[in-house]
């Protein structure tokens, strides 16, 4: 069974606009919501998005300090979350 990483526990809604003109992916979310959904996995852990879409979690997790895996069926949005990822990483260095 696993270990508890933290009891912390989301405080039930989080409100973040979303703003059309930046989504990639039809179903794409906030990158603010995701930074604070990822606030309950442990700083350095491993993120799995099998749904990777337009990549905004793993953009996140390049934020947090964590590491993360991605799958995308795609090709389109594979390509273009490999280029946003890529774009955040150089900004890391």
């Amino acid at each position: 069974m696993g270990k508890a990483w933290t009891r912390r526990c989301f405080p039930g809604v989080y409100h973040h606009n979303v703003v059309t003109s930046q989504k990639v992916h039809l179903t794409g979310k906030p990158l603010p919501l995701l930074i604070d959904l990822l606030s309950v996995t442990p700083e350095g852990g491993m993120v799995l998005d099998p749904f990777l879409g337009g990549g905004t979690t793993a953009l996140a997790c390049i934020e947090t300090g964590r590491r993360f895996v991605g799958m995308e069926l795609s090709g389109e949005y594979y390509r273009l979350a490999g280029e946003r990822i890529g774009a955040a990483e150089q900004r890391k260095k």
